[in-house]
């Protein structure tokens, strides 16, 4: 019985002297996996931190800034120069003849194929400038193939050839297409690549922007999922994909009144291939809010915590995040128009701080100085800064892997959105905070 009762004593102090919490491998507390443990640490969470109109300015003067590769579409003329466009293309230097195909080392016909297939004797002197809008979900891909292209033959999640991803109603410029016809060269307002022929649906500039400057609701959850009607469509929709307000909001479709729903249109195809309207509703339910968000720190962190465990997928893929995408879709939510890949995120305005020459603690004093939202880049990796806790700065990211705090490398597979705090190591060793080159808050 005395045995018995010293070993219970015993647990009993290890158990006492355990933390009353304990960090996962990423170095974060589960009460840090919340919006609300953050939101509780700012001094006034719903102060706006930018009115609408400041942030059309800060668009403007993104669309000012040197290489962020933000575009206004509507201002293309009505003709672009041969070289121009063949520039754009850019086929031979996207390519990639030393990655593999499928799973097989690339084979000259098949590079052969795609640059047949940019249709480059096609482009004239002066080519014409044609616009559409996304009419489904998309891949912008960097030559016109579904073909995937990868460093390694066993890789089947980071396809070279996805430069992005559209969302439906997205706006496009067209300068080209493909001597099939099943994809078109297009200029998204931060990207360009080809997308397939068929995911576009073709409309002149006077009524594009006419639907752009119309009523909407934006999604605001990381993704809905509407119907059309018991029999109908089931759709996909991410957050800050924005839906132009029928006129008519009160109606019936497919059956189902819209007295608890928004009445919203969608883009459609006629025979050929030409902008016609459709008729959704989204319940009132759905994660949406109708026009932008007002941008405080509480509406950024509380719509960012929506991506937690949401999985990454580079440039798109799988119909998720990468690390920029996720920045890029957060913040459009309140109206920003931000550049597309984590290096142009970094050159935007903003309270911008160059922290290449800094040591790591100076890193994390300056950091403690930010308000959370803050963009942090390094080279190939952007993340959102959350707060700093007993000198510890800790990040919002998507990412695919990590290395742990100490001791040998050890690679952690956690493909989705996560908190954690900088001390975790990238491939060569180094701490996250020992590789940041650039904050940018954006206010």
């Amino acid at each position: 019985m005395k045995k018995l009762c010293a070993i219970i004593s015993l647990l009993l102090l290890a158990i006492t002297a355990l933390p009353a919490f304990s960090a996962d491998i990423l170095g974060a507390e589960a009460k840090m996996k919340t919006a609300e443990y953050w939101i509780s640490r700012i001094q006034n969470p719903d102060a706006v931190v930018m009115t609408p109109e400041e942030i059309q300015e800060f668009n403007g003067k993104i669309l000012a800034t040197p290489n962020t590769y933000c575009k206004n579409l509507l201002e293309y003329p009505e003709t672009l120069p041969k070289e121009r466009v063949l520039n754009a293309i850019g086929v031979e230097r996207k390519l990639l003849p030393d990655n593999y195909v499928n799973g097989r080392p690339v084979t000259q016909a098949f590079l052969n194929g795609v640059t047949e297939e940019c249709n480059l004797d096609a482009v004239c002197d002066e080519m014409p400038v044609r616009y559409a809008f996304a009419a489904k979900n998309s891949m912008i891909k960097t030559v016109p193939t579904t073909k995937s292209s990868h460093k390694s033959p066993d890789d089947k999640l980071f396809d070279r050839y996805i430069e992005s991803f559209v969302k439906i109603w997205e706006p496009l410029a067209v300068f080209h297409t493909s001597r099939s016809g099943k994809w078109c060269y297009v200029v998204s307002q931060n990207s360009d690549g080809w997308v397939r022929a068929e995911d576009l649906t073709f409309v002149d500039k006077e009524t594009m922007q006419k639907y752009l400057n119309m009523p909407f609701i934006i999604v605001t959850g990381a993704k809905i999922y509407p119907c059309s009607g018991l029999t109908g469509e089931r759709y996909e929709f991410q957050l800050g994909t924005r839906f132009p307000l029928a006129e008519d909001r009160n109606t019936e479709l497919n059956n189902i009144g819209s007295l608890s729903s928004y009445s919203v249109l969608l883009p459609g195809r006629d025979a050929d291939g030409n902008f016609c309207e459709k008729k959704l509703l989204i319940p009132y339910s759905a994660d949406v809010h109708e026009g932008f968000i007002p941008y405080t720190q509480k509406n950024l962190l509380k719509h960012l915590f929506k991506f937690l465990g949401e999985q990454y997928g580079w440039g798109g893929s799988f119909g998720q995040w990468d690390c920029s995408a996720m920045i890029h879709d957060v913040y459009s939510i309140f109206g920003f128009a931000l550049p597309r890949n984590s290096g142009a995120q970094a050159r935007i305005q903003g309270l911008s701080t160059d922290t290449r020459q800094m040591s790591d603690e100076q890193k994390c004093q300056l950091l403690a100085t930010l308000p959370a939202g803050a963009i942090l880049q390094m080279n190939g990796h952007v993340m959102l800064y959350l707060g700093t806790v007993n000198n510890k700065p800790y990040i919002f990211h998507e990412t695919y892997s990590a290395f742990g705090h100490s001791g040998a490398l050890k690679k952690i597979i956690i493909n989705c959105a996560v908190v954690s705090d900088m001390d975790i190591r990238r491939s060569d060793g180094q701490k996250i905070i020992s590789c940041i080159k650039r904050s940018v808050a954006i206010q």
